[in-house]
C-alpha cells in the first residue's frame, strides 16, 4: 500500500481505514491502520492479547511525500480473534448522554459467545435504549487461521469426476502482450480445464502473478527496486507502459496447462524469450512486513503449497527463460 492510493481520492476527501494483508497460512498478517479506533487481538480464552492503535492519519490527510506506508506484522495463533470497528460503536450514547466507550466494548471480550459482533450489537442496543447512535456502526471479526469463504467452502465430491483430462498451450506474441489483459486471459485458459469452481480463483491468482513477473522482469527488464519508495510505484507502472509499447516484435511468452481431474493435479509451465533468473536461493521473503517489493517468488510458492495441502490441485514447473 502506498501513496498512489491517495492520488485517486477526490480533493478534500478523507478515508479512515484498516488494511490487512493475510498470508496463505491465515496466521501472518500485515496491518495498516489510519484514522480508526483501536483494534484488538483477543485470544481463544477471551483475554485481550494486543491492542492495535491506529498509528497513521486517515488517507487524504497528508500529502503524498508525507504519507507513511509502514506496516505492523501480526503473528496470530490458532483461535486468536481480530476485531475492528468504527467509532459509531464506542460513541453510542445512553439516555444520559454517556458514551459506551472502549471500556464497554472490552468488558464483553471474556463473555461466552459465538459471534463477538452479535454480542457488541446487542450491548449497543441495550445501552442506547432511550439514547441513540450518532454515527455509522461497522464491525469486522476474524478468527485465525483466517480463510476466505471460497477457500472454506467444500466443492461437490464428484465435481472432478465429471471433467475430462485436458492439455492446452497459449502463445502470446508481442502484439498480444501489448494489447491482451493477461489476467483475464489466464482466467479464460484455466476456466476450460478446471471450470467455475472453488479452486479457480486461487489458481488464477498464482498464474497471473507468475505471468506478470515474466512479462515485467523477463521481457520488459524492469527492476523491482524501483518500488522502494512511495513515489516509485507510479514511476514503475509508467515505465512499464512505456516499455510495453516499445516491446520488440520477437518477444513472446508461452503458457502450458495440463490437468488430470481424477488425481486433482494441475501442471503448468511458463516460458518466454526474455532474460531469466534463478528462483532458487533468491532473496524473496514474506517475513519483511515493510518490504514494498521482492516478495513475489516466496508469495507464489506459498500459495502453491497452500493449494496442494488444502485443495489438492496444483503443481508447478516454471522455467524462467
Amino acid at each position: 500500500m502506498n501513496a498512489t492510493l491517495k492520488r485517486f481520492l477526490p480533493p478534500g476527501m478523507l478515508v479512515a481505514a484498516n488494511l490487512l494483508e493475510v498470508s496463505a497460512n491465515g496466521l501472518d498478517i500485515n496491518w495498516w491502520g489510519g484514522g480508526m479506533p483501536d483494534g484488538y487481538v483477543i485470544d481463544k480464552d477471551g483475554e485481550l492479547k494486543q491492542r492495535l492503535p491506529s498509528a497513521h492519519m486517515a488517507l487524504g490527510a497528508m500529502e503524498s511525500d508525507e504519507f507513511e506506508a509502514n506496516l505492523v506484522a501480526l503473528k496470530l495463533e490458532e483461535g486468536d480473534k481480530l476485531f475492528f470497528f468504527t467509532d459509531g460503536v464506542t460513541e453510542a450514547r445512553n439516555a444520559s448522554g454517556a458514551e459506551l466507550g472502549e471500556e464497554g466494548i472490552e468488558a464483553l471480550f471474556s463473555e461466552s459467545y459465538v459471534s463477538l459482533i452479535d454480542v457488541v450489537r446487542e450491548r449497543v442496543t441495550s445501552f442506547t435504549s432511550g439514547g441513540g447512535v450518532g454515527d455509522d456502526m461497522s464491525m469486522l471479526e476474524m478468527t485465525a487461521p483466517i480463510r476466505s469463504n471460497i477457500e472454506a467452502s467444500l466443492g461437490e465430491p464428484d465435481y472432478y469426476e465429471r471433467r475430462s483430462p485436458s492439455q492446452l498451450t497459449v502463445f502470446f506474441g508481442a502484439t498480444e502482450l501489448r494489447k491482451v489483459n493477461i489476467v483475464g486471459e489466464v482466467r479464460r485458459v484455466l476456466k476450460g480445464p478446471i471450470g467455475s469452481n472453488i479452486d479457480l480463483d486461487l489458481m488464477c491468482t498464482i498464474l497471473s502473478e507468475l505471468c506478470n513477473n515474466a512479462l515485467e522482469h523477463g521481457l520488459l527488464k524492469l527492476e523491482s527496486d524501483l518500488k522502494n519508495d512511495d513515489e516509485g510505484f507510479l514511476d514503475y507502472y509508467l515505465e512499464r507502459q512505456s516499455r510495453l509499447e516499445n516491446l520488440g516484435e520477437h518477444a513472446f511468452m508461452e503458457l502450458g496447462v495440463s490437468f488430470k481431474p481424477k488425481e486433482r493435479v494441475l501442471h503448468f509451465y511458463l516460458t518466454h524469450n526474455g532474460e531469466g533468473f534463478a528462483n532458487t536461493g533468491s532473496e524473496s521473503r514474506l517475513d519483511d512486513s515493510g518490504a514494498m517489493c521482492g516478495r513475489g517468488i516466496a508469495w507464489s510458492v506459498s500459495c502453491v503449497m497452500f493449494s496442494i495441502m488444502k485443495m489438492g490441485v496444483a503443481r508447478q514447473e516454471v522455467p524462467t527463460s
